[in-house]
């Protein structure tokens, strides 16, 4: 065969080496958000051209603002639109217990359009899946301005301002 001979050197017995093998380091494994046995959430009844949609969005609890799920149910039980939002409400989910932000799915579906457009509340949505993102959208801004709210230190319940002082309607305390 033309072989004049055979040379095997041990992996980095060498400090240059013609041919090496390369570990491969384990990829870090995402932990994923584990839904609790209770949740707590909001559904939202909205008409639209194909029936009614339910939007419902579920939290694990208190400590954890965000969201944990979305269902969206919508119209009779078997049609295609039903298993699309079927979809859509578990791809959402499994964003969120990957811990993909709000906002960027929020980003992906908001001004998605398509045939039937859904006019409600004063808003014009181009599609559900459109209606959807923005419903997420407020969800957010609704969370970021409970955090902002003051908190009676006698009863916990939020406090109003009432000619220059804080009020609590609740329990009757003042900061004047």
């Amino acid at each position: 065969m033309g072989c004049k001979g055979i040379t095997v050197y041990r992996d980095n017995s060498r400090p240059m080496q013609v041919l090496s093998t390369v570990k491969k380091e384990k990829e870090k494994e995402t932990k994923v958000r584990r839904r609790a046995k209770i949740t707590q959430g909001t559904t939202e009844k909205i008409p639209t051209p194909l029936g009614k949609l339910y939007f419902t969005i579920n939290k694990n609890d208190l400590e954890d603002e965000r969201p944990i799920e979305v269902f969206i149910q919508i119209g009779k039980t078997g049609s295609d639109i039903k298993a699309y939002n079927e979809a859509l409400g578990r791809l959402i989910s499994l964003c969120f217990k990957y811990k993909i932000s709000i906002n960027d799915v929020v980003k992906q579906l908001k001004g998605i359009k398509g045939e039937d457009r859904i006019f409600y509340e004063g808003a014009n949505y181009g599609s559900i899946v459109d209606l959807v993102g923005r419903k997420l959208e407020q969800y957010v801004k609704k969370e970021d301005r409970t955090k902002n709210i003051i908190k009676c230190p006698e009863c916990e319940q939020p406090i109003t301002t009432e000619e220059g002082c804080l009020k609590c309607i609740n329990c009757g305390y003042s900061k004047c």
